[in-house]
């Protein structure tokens, strides 16, 4: 539940051959999102939301936990910028806070490439945490 743990997953799931393939043919890999990437993966994973972008940060994929579903806006403004300062070469993941309606949001963005690296990044992976009174204090006890 650690800004280092959900660092580590992110590049996990952005250096994922099969999210590669995903992001350069959606509807030709529709099968495996629903497979890999549905609510339940949230839950799992202990995540509130995933977006996939292509390499412009357009939207191809938005999936929300049950619980975040409407709480999560990520504006355009923020997914492009993150696009864009992920496409560089060995661009590391990034993680911050981002403001919500009424709390916060710990968000990590990874680029997305092939598990091996090759090939050139074709988009970002953008996972997030919604930080509640939970969440802070599963950090608090992992702090003591």
């Amino acid at each position: 539940a650690s800004v280092g743990a959900l660092t580590s997953q992110t590049r996990d799931w952005a250096e994922w051959t099969e999210m590669y393939a995903y992001v350069q043919a959606p509807q030709r890999h529709q099968a495996w999102v629903t497979r890999n990437l549905d609510e339940q993966a949230l839950d799992t994973a202990d995540l509130s939301f995933v977006d996939v972008l292509d390499a412009q940060g357009q939207v191809i994929l938005s999936v929300r936990s049950a619980g975040a579903s409407a709480a999560v806006k990520l504006d355009a403004a923020l997914r492009g910028t993150l696009a864009q300062a992920l496409h560089l070469p060995d661009a590391p993941t990034r993680c911050g806070l981002v403001p919500q309606a009424q709390t916060l949001a710990l968000v990590c963005a990874g680029r997305i490439t092939r598990n091996d690296r090759t090939g050139d990044t074709v988009g970002v992976v953008l996972m997030g945490r919604m930080v509640d009174a939970r969440r802070v204090g599963q950090w608090q006890e992992q702090d003591r």
